[in-house]
């Protein structure tokens, strides 16, 4: 399996998905789509992370198509309404299908698939400047409503609000865009935001932006390493775990390394099925 460094998400709306194992009503009799969030609440610019699992409710080998953005590709559609009754337009990477995506890959009985969704990078709103586009996608403070399809079956439906910051994380809010923006006018070149996001860091270690700005730190500067110890939580933290896994001598010993240090935790989920993967190979 192919691991990427700068994840692709990529939403894939096929009218006819459910080919791979019959009809829907069928699909929705042996695989069961689960999705979760850590809060209900988030502030604006703060990453809203979906938890999602696909599991085979059956005792026999399914074949679906593969639900993993490490592999290149996956296969969940995402409907994302606010308190207006609004839908919100997938805005995430375009990617090309292979051939080999339609053919499906099998699910073992019993087995489950992890992935997580941040919406900020899937369905948030993006100014047409390239480069808040790229660094500062949001969704507008109010209520919200999501809920995943995979293959003809859907998962429940879960509410959360986007709020704006207050007090102290109002000052680091400030602050972000700030470093992001330096009176309003974007930095363009990588190499004059690397110093500012270091220093946001070193100034607001523990606010609720912290992570993300971490996160486009690595993604520009490296430091896959330091940014899984930091946060190994992350939903980002796919990418970290895969460039680090690269490089790893010994790529099963790293990864039962990272769920030994990280017990519970997404990064350790993404390990956990990156080796299972291995090992079924």
């Amino acid at each position: 399996m192919n691991c990427i460094h700068t994840r692709i998400f990529a939403l894939v709306v096929i009218s006819a998905l459910t080919l791979l194992a019959g009809s829907a009503p069928a699909q929705s009799q042996r695989l069961n789509l689960e999705i979760g969030l850590s809060q209900t609440q988030y502030l604006r610019y703060e990453p809203i992370y979906v938890d999602v699992t696909l599991t085979n409710l059956t005792s026999d080998t399914v074949r679906t198509i593969v639900m993993d953005p490490a592999a290149g590709h996956h296969s969940l559609d995402i409907e994302l309404i606010n308190d207006k009754g609004d839908t919100f337009k997938y805005s995430g990477g375009i990617e090309t299908l292979t051939p080999a995506f339609a053919e499906g890959v099998p699910m073992s009985p019993a087995e489950t698939w992890y992935e997580c969704i941040d919406l900020l990078l899937t369905n948030a709103i993006r100014d047409t400047n390239l480069f808040t586009r790229t660094f500062l996608p949001s969704l507008p403070v109010g209520d919200y409503k999501v809920q995943l399809s995979h293959t003809g079956i859907s998962s429940e439906q879960l509410e959360f609000n986007v709020r704006a910051p207050e007090g102290e994380e109002l000052l680091a809010y400030q602050a972000m865009l700030e470093t992001y923006r330096p009176d309003g006018k974007p930095i363009l070149a990588v190499d004059g935001l690397i110093p500012r996001w270091e220093a946001f860091l070193a100034k607001y270690p523990d606010s609720r932006y912290s992570e993300k700005v971490a996160r486009d730190l690595n993604v520009s500067n490296g430091g896959d390493a330091k940014f899984l110890e930091r946060f190994p939580n992350s939903g980002n933290s796919l990418s970290a775990v895969c460039q680090l896994m690269k490089s790893a001598e010994d790529k099963q010993a790293f990864l039962k390394k990272v769920i030994a240090d990280h017990p519970g935790t997404r990064s350790a989920k993404f390990a956990e099925q990156l080796l299972r993967r291995r090992e079924k190979k």
